[in-house]
């Protein structure tokens, strides 16, 4: 072998290993377990245990993540997907330089393996190979969060419906959030998850509204905000909150109708395409075709039979 393909065996070996190694370290359990025994040990924070900034490794990511993205804005884009982890930043940071060096070691490999004789096909593969794994956790994250919201957008009004019921019925609003997130759990699992956070924020001190408002930032949804400013009314000023409640669940129904409509408007518009370039074709195709053959033995074409 010559000294190419030597360079290419060595780079994907020590791709492989760093790849598995990062891997390793992270689904770790016995590592885990040990680090939070020895912090417990050492009447350690609840922080310290679950920051573990205090290894040099995670130090120099964190000096060199300012140079690959802005954290704030990196923990806000996983919150609103679903990953409230303290180390989710740096972790999805990690994942993504594996993405780029696994994108490199490709495009290496397809230089040096010769595929195309062309040049420029192959440095449009490359580019290609380069932007899956520069924007593919970046897109992953975009689609997470946009299933949240459509997860939030379809259970929300199910939500203020039952604790309309719950307020009309006499209860109080913290154990409307603890009824209502039991009858959730069911039909939306996701939801009843989210109010379970927020019980848990109660629990440990926070008001309703400062917990209701958490939730409204952790997810980005508009309506959670509207819903923690009626709450934070409530409980200040002594206000009735169903009539309020009632109104934004009606606004919430319409909406969620008026997406409904919107999107059996497009399905008829997106089926187009499948039908005129699948179907079609294929119909005509059993349809006509035993009658053009009848036509061509007919009229004597000798390829016909």
């Amino acid at each position: 072998m010559n000294t190419a393909q030597w360079i290419v065996i060595g780079l994907a070996f020590v791709s492989t290993a760093s790849f598995f190694y990062i891997l390793l370290r992270q689904v770790d359990p016995y590592g885990r377990a040990l680090h939070k025994r020895t912090l417990a040990l050492a009447h350690a924070t609840t922080a310290e245990a679950t920051d573990r900034k205090t290894t040099g490794w995670w130090r120099r990511l964190d000096a060199i993540m300012p140079h690959l993205g802005n954290k704030a804005s990196v923990q806000k884009q996983l919150s609103r997907a679903g990953y409230y982890a303290p180390g989710a930043a740096r972790r999805y940071l990690v994942i993504r330089v594996i993405f780029l060096l696994a994108g490199a070691c490709g495009c290496l490999l397809l230089f040096f393996s010769e595929v195309t004789q062309i040049f420029g096909v192959t440095l449009c593969i490359a580019a290609a190979i380069m932007v899956v794994a520069a924007y593919l956790p970046v897109g992953w994250v975009t689609k997470m969060g946009q299933r949240r919201h459509r997860m939030l957008r379809k259970s929300i009004p199910d939500l203020l419906e039952l604790m309309i019921v719950c307020l009309d019925a006499g209860m109080t609003l913290p154990f409307t959030i603890k009824r209502v997130s039991e009858e959730m759990e069911i039909a939306h699992p996701g939801l009843a998850i989210e109010l379970a956070v927020v019980q848990r924020d109660t629990a440990m001190g926070a008001t309703l509204e400062e917990a209701l408002t958490n939730f409204a930032a952790r997810t980005d949804f508009d309506a959670l905000k509207t819903l923690a400013m009626y709450t934070g009314e409530a409980q200040r000023y002594g206000t009735n909150i169903s009539d309020a409640l009632r109104d934004h669940a009606g606004m919430m129904i319409n909406q969620r109708e008026a997406n409904a409509e919107e999107m059996a408007q497009r399905a008829s518009v997106k089926i187009l395409f499948p039908v005129l370039l699948l179907i079609l074709p294929a119909i005509f195709i059993v349809v006509a075709g035993p009658a053009f053959i009848q036509l061509a033995i007919a009229f004597g074409v000798p390829d016909a039979k």
